[in-house]
């Protein structure tokens, strides 16, 4: 691909100052590696590559059949889903010697596989490489994205998700959504600590939650200890911001908190919440910071929603905003 033709592929993404010409290209050259193959695994690499990550691997058991609505991606290389993406499928034991030689090939490493074993395997080779481990899967009725820092104690517990368990193809609109929130959440993270927009905690756990249209999020400080009852199988349980809005006509589920959000999960955020409103519905929005009240308060606008009041508190503001379009 020409520098003419990606600068105007994503020409939009470029002209974020957040990402901007260099940044874009970093995402265009990073070679990302998916290790399992679930029905949340398309879905995620049509994400990452509208981003512009176009050097993808997938990496996938030989002894395990796909799961259901997946055979389109056992095909080497697979049929793109972006006309500049370079994908392919590697087949082979995933064995620890065999994550470990891919994991250093990688820029970008991302766990669907569902097992606590190769997560146990892959967030222990990501800390030791000084690469960003990612998992994203869904149990039960919630999604889930999962991300750890590389730590410079190699010696210290490497944690694993919580409540880990292989997804299960969609069976309902519900599930269907709750898909999609996952994969375009984890898409964002990935970027997101890709590009350096670094989380002050070491560990990183959203739930969420489709039916409901919320995102409970579990942000995890490094903590030794925490990490210990991870890596020996302990749920860690993510737990819905309260509505402590004063005098808010609005429902707590439409109440979504982003105080602890960086840019673009901001606005990415309030966007998928919105998509799941109908037209005319209220939301209340708190938020924090120059950067992103400027940033979400233009996204808005160019998106056609109108901003109805705006209050001031010590820590945040709180926006309640009308879905016009």
């Amino acid at each position: 691909m020409t520098r003419d033709d990606w600068t105007e592929r994503y020409s939009r993404h470029i002209l974020l100052p957040q990402v901007g010409g260099d940044g874009q290209k970093r995402l265009m050259e990073a070679r990302v590696g998916i290790v399992g193959l679930s029905p949340l695994t398309p879905g995620l690499i049509d994400n990452l590559i509208r981003t512009g990550m176009v050097h993808l691997e997938l990496l996938v058991d030989e002894k395990q059949p796909p799961p259901p609505n997946s055979i389109a991606f056992q095909s080497t290389p697979f049929t793109s889903i972006h006309s500049a993406a370079h994908c392919t499928t590697l087949s082979s034991p995933l064995s620890p010697e065999y994550l470990e030689y891919h994991v250093k090939n990688w820029d970008i490493v991302i766990d669907m596989t569902g097992t606590r074993d190769i997560a146990n395997t892959l967030s222990r080779c990501c800390r030791e490489c000084g690469k960003y481990y990612h998992a994203c899967w869904t149990s039960g009725d919630h999604g889930w994205v999962f991300s750890v820092n590389p730590h410079p104690d190699k010696a210290s517990p490497c944690p694993i998700p919580p409540n880990i368990a292989p997804s299960l193809p969609p069976e309902s609109p519900w599930d269907i959504l709750t898909f999609g929130l996952t994969t375009a959440v984890a898409a964002c993270e990935i970027v997101s600590r890709f590009l350096g927009f670094e989380r002050k905690e070491s560990l990183f756990l959203l739930q969420i939650d489709g039916k409901q249209g919320h995102y409970a999020g579990v942000h995890v400080a490094h903590k030794t200890g925490v990490e210990t009852n991870l890596t020996g199988g302990d749920s860690l349980k993510a737990q819905q911001v309260p509505d402590n809005s004063p005098n808010t006509p609005i429902p707590p589920a439409d109440v979504i908190d982003i105080t602890g959000e960086t840019c673009p999960m901001t606005f990415v955020r309030v966007k998928l919440k919105l998509e799941t409103l109908s037209i005319g519905s209220l939301l209340t929005i708190r938020l924090s910071g120059a950067d992103t009240l400027e940033n979400v308060r233009v996204s808005l606008e160019n998106a056609g929603q109108r901003i109805v009041n705006r209050k001031s508190y010590a820590t945040c503001e709180e926006w309640l905003v009308e879905k016009v379009a």
